[in-house]
C-alpha cells in the first residue's frame, strides 16, 4: 500500500517580494510598524506631559487661591480708604466753598477722643452736629466745649439716643446759633 504523501512546501517563492502583493505586503510591514512606533512615542510623550499640566493647574490654582486671599484680607482696608478719601473730597469740596474751615477746625479741636462725628451742617446762621459718643462724660466735655466757645451760641441737645446697628455708645445731636461776626 503506496500512500501518497504530498508535499507542502511553506518557503515562499523567491519572485514573491518582486510580485504586487509582495511589495504591498513589504511595504505596510515596515511603515507599519513606524506608523505603530510614531504612534507609541505620541502616546508617551502625551502621557508624560500629563504630569506638567497638573503640576502646573495645581500652581495656578494655589496662586488663585493665595491672592483671592490676599484681596479678602486687604478689602475691609480698601473699604475704609476709600471711605476716608470720599470723606475728605467732600470736605475740600465744601469747606473752601463755604469758608467754615475755621469753624470746622474749632469743632475738631473741641472733640474728646471718645466722641465721633458723623456729620456736620453749618450754615451762615445755624448749626447741627450729629456723632457718636461712648461715654457721658465725653459728650458733656463737648457740650461745654462747644457752649464756651465764640462763634457758638445758644447750644441745644436736641436729640439723645443709644446706637444700633451694632455700634455702642450715645449718638446724639446739637444744634444751635452762629454769632454773626462784625464787618468792618
Amino acid at each position: 500500500m503506496s500512500t501518497s504523501t504530498k508535499k507542502i512546501n511553506l518557503v515562499l517563492k523567491e519572485g514573491f517580494e518582486n510580485s504586487t502583493l509582495g511589495k504591498i505586503l513589504s511595504w505596510s510591514l515596515s511603515a507599519g510598524r513606524l506608523i505603530v512606533i510614531l504612534t507609541e512615542l505620541v502616546v508617551i510623550l502625551a502621557f508624560l506631559s500629563r504630569f506638567w499640566l497638573d503640576r502646573t493647574l495645581t500652581d495656578l490654582n494655589e496662586s488663585n487661591t493665595n491672592k483671592r486671599k490676599q484681596i479678602e484680607a486687604s478689602s475691609s482696608f480698601e473699604a475704609n480708604f476709600r471711605n476716608i478719601q470720599d470723606r475728605l473730597a467732600n470736605y475740600q469740596k465744601y469747606a473752601f466753598k463755604t469758608n467754615n474751615d475755621a469753624k470746622i477746625a474749632q469743632i475738631a479741636s473741641l472733640l474728646p477722643a471718645d466722641v465721633t462725628l458723623t456729620k456736620i451742617n453749618l450754615s451762615k446762621k445755624d448749626f447741627q452736629i450729629s456723632g457718636i459718643s461712648l461715654s457721658e462724660s465725653g459728650l458733656s466735655g463737648f457740650m461745654k466745649g462747644i457752649s464756651n466757645s465764640p462763634p457758638f451760641k445758644n447750644v441745644v441737645l436736641s436729640s439723645l439716643n443709644l446706637a444700633t446697628d451694632g455700634q455702642q455708645g450715645l449718638v446724639f445731636t446739637i444744634k444751635g446759633s452762629i454769632a454773626q461776626e462784625a464787618k468792618n
